[in-house]
């Protein structure tokens, strides 16, 4: 039996992919099953970075504080995403609570949405 062919290489189009730890959302603990979550999640991504870049969010239920966000590959500013948001430096008026949140976002080990899909319901 012959060698399987290797998966080719992800093309130009293809969007890149982000992992966000601990998501912002204003109810404080984000459950991507909740529209309004989602909401607060999305505008929280927009304005961080261009909301032209921002594509979509990929959630698993067994993974409650992990999403996936795609972005587009040609999106000159990943600095603005990446890294450390502590949310008291991004809310005007933090509880106690909420100054001690910190939302991290890293690049993706997936590199293709075929491969975000197969690993999970997302």
């Amino acid at each position: 039996m012959g060698k399987r062919i290797a998966t080719p290489p992800p093309g130009d189009d293809e969007p890149r992919y982000l992992t966000v730890v601990y998501p912002y959302a204003i109810s404080g603990n984000s459950n991507m099953e909740l529209p309004k979550d989602r909401q607060d999640f999305a505008l929280w991504v927009a304005s961080c970075i261009d909301k032209d870049a921002f594509f979509a969010i990929f959630h698993k239920p067994s993974a409650r504080n992990m999403v996936i966000i795609e972005i587009n590959r040609d999106f000159p500013h990943f600095d603005r995403i990446l890294g450390e948001h502590r949310w008291s430096e991004f809310l005007q008026k933090p509880t106690q609570e909420e100054k001690e949140r910190v939302t991290r976002v890293f690049y993706c080990t997936y590199s293709t949405g075929r491969i975000v899909q197969k690993n999970g319901k997302f």
